[in-house]
């Protein structure tokens, strides 16, 4: 396992945890599919900081961000994590971390994380990166 993950069992319940602690639908969802591609569950080391992948010049992006700390309150609440302390350094090591980063990065572009898979393929697309819609489908496929 890469990135602190301990399995891709034990990853994609934190998926759903962080989506929960966001209190919105299908982000846990997303978050998992978003490992399954960048990192495929954490079983591969990704191009970038943690299981997500996020690059330091997409981190700067999120943190610049104005929506980005509009979440904040509830993962202090759920973590005990302040979301304006997270460093770039960390995202490598702890998956929790990442998937929070990703959660919050995702929630400031967007008002809702759509239900039906291809509709998150094309949300990817735009907010994460460039992916084919058919392999988002055929990675993220269970």
């Amino acid at each position: 396992m890469e990135h602190g993950a301990l399995s891709p069992s034990h990853l994609k319940d934190a998926c759903f945890l962080v989506g929960h602690a966001f209190g919105v639908r299908n982000l846990g969802r997303l978050l998992y599919e978003i490992t399954l591609v960048e990192s495929n569950a954490g079983q591969v080391k990704s191009q970038f900081g943690g299981v997500c992948s996020i690059s330091h010049y997409q981190f700067g992006l999120m943190q610049h961000h104005h929506g980005f700390y509009e979440y904040r309150k509830e993962i202090l609440k759920a973590f005990g994590m302040d979301l304006k302390l997270i460093k770039f350094a960390q995202l490598a090591s702890n998956p929790t971390l990442s998937l929070i980063v990703s959660g919050a990065w995702i929630l400031s572009n967007v008002d809702s994380v759509p239900k039906k898979r291809i509709a998150r393929a094309k949300l990817f697309a735009k907010w994460w990166r460039s992916i084919d819609y058919g392999d988002y489908m055929k990675i993220t496929k269970e």
